[in-house]
């Protein structure tokens, strides 16, 4: 078996696809879950640890005795649940390094800590490359002259709103912004987006300086069930910096509901 790898887990599905890599890769997995429920990821870890965000020391001392040195963070952490839980002193001092409280800021300060306790972070992508979204039509129908306006006008939107540290999807029709992502996450901006009626297009992206060891942009087919049910007819990726997850389902979700998947 290969070195010990570990994976700092929170919701969503790409922890759970980054374990089986990892797995699959031969590695022993060491995984400590701040987030999320444990019953889907613990199978496929040698030592699963379900540890608040803001026992930050009992996690790295996780880390530490399963014997890692390499690791992957991945999944989504309520910024909100952290901020009103109890911290211990680690945690504090992360959050004393990131006083704007965004996202960005907050994965940065956790990864100086690391690095300071000697673990080197890999690259989201590392142990699953084909998961980057390519540039072009990727899935369902070829957009019209409408939506590729639309597409671009939020693909210059959602780099803004993200390199504010505020959300990392838009959702615009005939030029106007209707919805931006705030604290929500991106299913909860796309329910938001029913009130304003069918037709609009919904376009991820990351901050400028996106660092890909955290917090890359993902869509997965959940993503596309939501575009189909709120009537939006397109959905933009930004091409080499965002993860599709579940691929094949995603593009023959995408084809079903009739909606234009691609990467810009």
């Amino acid at each position: 078996m290969c070195e010990p790898v570990g994976l700092i887990a929170g919701e969503g599905q790409l922890p759970l696809l980054l374990a089986r890599a990892i797995r699959t890769a031969g590695h022993r997995l060491v995984c400590v879950q701040v987030a999320g429920s444990p019953r889907a990821l613990q199978r496929w870890c040698h030592v699963h640890a379900l540890i608040s965000p803001g026992e930050a020391g009992r996690v790295l001392k996780t880390l530490k005795t399963g014997g890692v040195r390499r690791l992957v963070l991945a999944g989504r952490v309520d910024r909100l649940k952290l901020l009103s839980g109890p911290l211990d002193p680690l945690a504090r001092e992360i959050l004393q390094r990131a006083p704007d409280r965004t996202d960005a800021d907050l994965w940065r300060a956790l990864l100086t800590v690391l690095d300071r306790h000697g673990f080197e972070i890999l690259p989201q992508p590392y142990f699953l490359p084909d998961l980057i979204a390519p540039s072009g039509l990727i899935g369902g129908r070829a957009p019209t002259d409408r939506e590729w306006a639309d597409l671009q006008r939020g693909l210059r939107v959602a780099r803004t709103v993200a390199g504010a540290g505020v959300g990392q999807a838009v959702a615009v029709r005939d030029g106007v912004v209707l919805a931006v992502e705030a604290a929500e996450g991106t299913d909860g901006m796309l329910r938001r987006l029913r009130a304003f009626g069918p037709h609009a297009v919904v376009v991820k992206a990351g901050r400028p300086d996106q660092d890909p060891r955290f917090d890359l942009p993902t869509v997965g087919p959940r993503t596309i069930t939501l575009l189909k049910q709120v009537g939006a007819t397109a959905l933009g990726v930004e091409a080499g910096r965002t993860l599709l997850l579940e691929r094949a389902s995603v593009v023959a979700r995408a084809e079903e509901a009739g909606v234009a998947l691609v990467g810009l």
